[in-house]
């Protein structure tokens, strides 16, 4: 009878071992997981809201802000005060005294920084804003949507 007490102890200390064998293995195995899902999501980024434009694309951005401003027949055009008809299509491209590859591009539709590198076209769209500073109506250009960056 004594054997028989000893054989239920050991076994229930094998049965103990092997739960907790199973419950460490899961633990183990769901960290894993959300380290390898860490890891993936440290792969992308995303820059902040006008730096998404290269330093030579912000350059640009802000030469047409200027020229935009002082212009005010194209400043109209934008603000939708002068109302076109509808088979009339306007479009102006405002080229980069610096950059040949970088310019601006205002038509009905919308308005774009067109990047050209060889056969390629990289087009931003552009969200105009209306701003009043000391009592001026200045138009701002804003990159509409945000690049993300793959390593």
């Amino acid at each position: 009878m004594y054997m028989i007490k000893e054989k239920k102890k050991g076994f229930v200390l094998i049965e103990s071992l092997g739960i907790l064998l199973m419950v460490s293995f899961f633990s183990l195995f769901l960290n894993k997981i959300i380290v390898n899902n860490i890891k993936k999501s440290n792969v992308y980024y995303t820059k902040e809201d006008i730096r998404t434009l290269s330093l030579n694309q912000e350059e640009v951005l802000i030469e047409a802000i200027t020229y935009i401003n002082k212009n005010s027949e194209l400043k109209d055009k934008i603000k939708g005060n002068i109302e076109n008809d509808k088979n009339e299509y306007f479009k102006e491209i405002i080229k980069s005294s610096k950059y040949k590859d970088l310019s601006i591009v205002v038509s009905n539709e919308a308005i774009y920084i067109e990047e050209i590198k060889s056969n390629l076209k990289k087009i931003i769209v552009l969200e105009s804003k209306l701003k009043f500073i000391k009592n001026q109506e200045i138009i701002m250009l804003i990159p509409k949507y945000y690049e993300s960056d793959y390593i």
